[in-house]
């Protein structure tokens, strides 16, 4: 299990400039496409490569889990996309689920999610 948020920008709540900020949607996306196609390259460097990277996360500490959770999980488990919404407009709450398949094995758990 990891934790974190997908964009933790929590200045821009505490300032009053949250107003839905595509910028956290754009990154979201780019994050989402890169799970999906296991891009641990692309994920791991995402502070040069991901649109609006350094604004979704001033910090680090909140995007760490995700890449700790993708690094235990497979090659070969499903992912599938939690949707979890966007908080106060700049916080993506979006989850991935690493799932065993069935042509893994019987009674193979989901493991990790983000």
């Amino acid at each position: 299990m990891g934790s974190g948020s997908l964009t933790h920008n929590l200045r821009e709540i505490f300032d009053g400039s949250a107003a839905s900020a595509t910028y956290a949607a754009e990154f979201t996306e780019w994050v989402r496409r890169r799970v999906q196609e296991r891009d641990l390259a692309g994920l791991i460097d995402y502070r040069r490569r991901a649109p609006h990277a350094l604004r979704a996360h001033p910090t680090e500490e909140h995007f760490l889990p995700l890449l700790i959770a993708l690094g235990a999980s497979e090659d070969a488990d499903e992912v599938t996309v939690v949707e979890g919404g966007m908080t106060y407009g700049v916080l993506s709450m979006e989850s991935y689920l690493f799932r065993k398949t069935a042509s893994q094995g019987p009674g193979s758990p989901a493991l990790p999610i983000f």
